[in-house]
């Protein structure tokens, strides 16, 4: 099997229908490794991201395995050494991370890809929020571990609240709106969906509106305004960051067709908003981001805007409804159940081995030692 390293945007250009073929058959696959959602993020790290592409045949043959990665470049105050490190590809924006493989080839494609990381520059390899099959990840696990490297499982528990980002609650939907009441919520929870939502749709003054061409602007930054008065006393200078982060990804996702907006509106006032990714692939809506008056009190928007948005999705045919990262009380009020994804750090232990940092000294971190970390990648093709 022949591992390419694949770095120009022609070459993620050109995998277009290769990766939708992979998409469609890989059961592990998810939203966050689709070409809609990765190929677009991985554009905004010009320079930093590269795909190991796994393949059977000569040069040209379409490819088995996709591994997207991300590489970031640092140096140490107290030495000057450059150092590198290496993140999944979507990381920081994705909920998930994962590997891309037809199912036959799966087990031998992540040995190959385990095989060439350890062959890479790097101090330590960040493995964030995979969600595979246990199955694919303990084996992705064995073949990465090396007496050289040590390997840590991460927490990822905010201490504010307790919530665990690696916990993921879902709903699996039935074929039916009635199914759903019935069978997922408590007696309580169902007599308030069927109440509120009777509310909603017999009401002169409450109204859902989704976003289009001619609204979504506006309906992104109702979302965004509600969220960021919520979170900035929590995040701090982190916001304006998070803030211009999803804008981006909210438009590039209205843009290819993957956003589903709600906002839920008192007359002509606001009270509430969603993002939800489509995927119309392994038919599955997920919820992002929830923007919301605190203030107002005149509905329970959560419960009337995730109870109508549920609807919709089993109306339409989706057979998943997510949650994503976070173990928030309220979300198993709408009858869920937990995956929970695998957060792994790999770091190196001695000098001397190839797979050591590629360190040089340097007085000031500047655009060249960029390029030349990027360098290191311009391997074309690896056989195993």
């Amino acid at each position: 099997m022949q591992i390419d390293v694949l770095t120009r945007p022609e070459e993620l250009k050109g995998l277009r229908d290769n990766w939708d073929d992979l998409y469609a058959r890989d059961p592990d696959a998810h939203f966050f490794v689709s070409w809609d959602f990765l190929s677009h993020y991985l554009r905004r790290f010009d320079g930093e991201w590269f795909i190991l592409a796994a393949r059977k045949g000569p040069p040209g043959s379409p490819y088995v395995a996709l591994l997207p990665l991300r590489l970031r470049t640092r140096m140490r105050k107290n030495t000057g050494e450059i150092y590198h490190e290496v993140y999944m590809g979507g990381n920081h924006a994705a909920d998930y991370t994962g590997i891309l493989c037809a199912p036959e080839y799966a087990y031998r494609a992540i040995a190959v890809f385990a095989k060439h990381l350890k062959t890479m520059h790097w101090a330590s390899l960040h493995l964030e929020n995979l969600r595979m099959s246990e199955r694919r990840i303990g084996w992705l696990m064995e073949q990465l571990s090396d007496n050289r490297l040590t390997m840590r499982r991460m927490k990822r528990v905010n201490q504010v609240d307790n919530v665990d980002n690696c916990i993921c609650p879902a709903i699996d939907l039935p074929s039916s709106w009635e199914d759903y009441l019935l069978h997922n919520l408590s007696a309580n929870t169902r007599q308030k969906m069927r109440r509120f939502l009777r509310k909603l749709e017999n009401s002169d003054e409450f109204r859902i509106t989704h976003a289009d061409a001619s609204t979504i602007e506006r309906d992104i930054e109702i979302l965004l305004e509600f969220w960021r008065i919520k979170w900035t006393p929590r995040k701090g200078n982190l916001v304006p960051g998070l803030v211009k982060s999803n804008r981006l990804l909210f438009r590039q996702a209205f843009e290819n067709g993957t956003l589903f907006m709600p906002v839920l509106w008192h007359g002509d006032r606001p009270l509430s908003a969603l993002a939800i990714f489509l995927d119309p692939v392994k038919k599955s809506m997920l919820f992002h981001m929830v923007g919301r008056d605190e203030t107002a009190d005149m509905l329970p928007s959560g419960l009337v805007l995730h109870g109508y948005c549920i609807r919709r999705a089993i109306e339409t045919g989706f057979r998943t409804y997510d949650f994503l990262r976070g173990n928030e009380p309220y979300k198993y009020s709408f009858g869920t159940h937990d995956t929970i994804l695998n957060c792994t750090q790999a770091g190196t232990l001695a000098t001397g081995w190839t797979g050591d940092p590629w360190s040089v000294r340097c007085r000031r971190r500047t655009a060249s030692t960029r390029r030349v970390g990027s360098s290191r990648l311009r391997t074309s093709i690896a056989r195993y």
